[in-house]
Order: C-alpha cells, then sequence, then structure tokens
C-alpha cells in the first residue's frame, strides 16, 4: 500500500481511509488512483456508484456544470 501510496502522491493513512470507505478522495487524487490502477479502480468505486445494468448512457460533465 506504502508504494501505490508514493505512486499517486499521498499517503499510506490517506489511501487506507479511501479503501476502507471512510473518506472519499478529491477529484484529482480520483484521477491519479484510476491512472495508476489502469483504469481497475474507477471514480464511480471510490464512491459507491454502480450500474444494476450494463451502464448503457454517459453524461458529459460540463453539461451539468459538474467540472
Amino acid at each position: 500500500m506504502a508504494s501505490f501510496a508514493t505512486t499517486v502522491g499521498t499517503t499510506t493513512a490517506t489511501i487506507s481511509r479511501v479503501s476502507d470507505g471512510v473518506v472519499v478522495p478529491r477529484k484529482e487524487l480520483m484521477k491519479r488512483i484510476y491512472a495508476a490502477s489502469d483504469g481497475l479502480v474507477t471514480p464511480n468505486d471510490l464512491v459507491g456508484l454502480y450500474c444494476v445494468e450494463p451502464c448503457t448512457q454517459t453524461v458529459n460533465a460540463k453539461d451539468h456544470g459538474d467540472d
């Protein structure tokens, strides 16, 4: 866990809290986790959002002012 934390530019404690679901990482850390995991850990995974059925619809955040 320590080497992953270093790779994404944060502390082991922060990664532990994110992994345990105690905190939701900020957007930039989510991006770094996604990149460092080669896409295996998505931002949706980090906030607990999952599709019950296959997700076929995407939403452009800029259309909703959620940059």
